[in-house]
């Protein structure tokens, strides 16, 4: 004959609330704990990053700019590292580099140290015009087969058509290069030159130094474009040249 179980007593029976409350309880504040432990590590992250961030927060322009920010290579370097996925210091990193547009560049680590930089920097900032824009000079003075400097360019006009600090460096990188062989650049760069005569005539000079640099092929095409706006500024450009 089976035993009839006993019933549970009251004790025990009011009990089991208290002890799931208390086992709810206990998980909170594990969570909270590990909520502000995660936070802590996150800032201590940010933190320790923007600790290391120097002046270099954009593409230098000129040879000058670009010497001053190969000073702080190894500075942004820490910080990049640092910031791991953080593409803006990748960039910052990469943009040290740029003086190997303005040189003769002919160290081999420094190139493929710059090369590195550069897809790192676009890896997590593929937004980034002053990026793509890097690469195409870099790309277009080294040597670069890949990734392609005009394909590269491209990028530049596409991801920044409106960042106007960016349309000197645009048009010297298309002057100095073979990328305005490509029928988009052309388009673009007539657009930025469309844009300087019409709207920012301060950057009138970024025309005249692009068309000094420039092979005599580039130098009809920007002929060409400041003709169709301008025709009294192509006589000034070919007089200075001259003079």
């Amino acid at each position: 004959m089976l035993e009839r179980a006993e019933p549970a007593s009251p004790s025990v029976m009011s009990m089991e609330p208290f002890a799931r409350m208390s086992q709810s309880e206990t998980r909170l504040p594990m969570a909270m704990v590990a909520f502000a432990a995660v936070s802590a590590v996150l800032a201590l992250w940010i933190l320790a990053s923007q600790l290391s961030v120097t002046g270099v927060s954009k593409l230098p322009t000129t040879s000058d700019t670009a010497a001053a920010a190969k000073i702080h290579r190894y500075d942004t370097a820490w910080a990049a590292a640092l910031g791991v996925v953080r593409g803006d210091l990748w960039a910052q990193n990469a943009f040290t580099y740029s003086d190997l547009f303005w040189a003769n560049a002919d160290d081999a680590l420094s190139m493929d140290a710059a090369r590195r930089r550069v897809e790192k920097a676009l890896t997590y900032a593929p937004h980034r015009s002053d990026v793509w824009l890097i690469l195409a000079a870099l790309g277009s003075r080294l040597g670069w087969r890949q990734p392609d400097p005009v394909s590269a360019l491209k990028m530049a006009f596409y991801t920044g058509p409106s960042e106007t600090s960016l349309i000197p460096m645009r048009l010297l990188v298309a002057a100095r290069s073979t990328s305005l062989n490509d029928t988009d650049v052309q388009q673009f760069v007539r657009r930025d030159i469309r844009l300087i005569l019409l709207r920012i005539p301060q950057l009138k000079p970024a025309i005249q130094i692009a068309y000094r640099v420039a092979n005599a092929a580039n130098k009809q095409i920007i002929e060409k474009a400041v003709n169709e706006v301008d025709p009294a500024f192509v006589e000034s450009l070919r007089a200075a040249l001259s003079g």
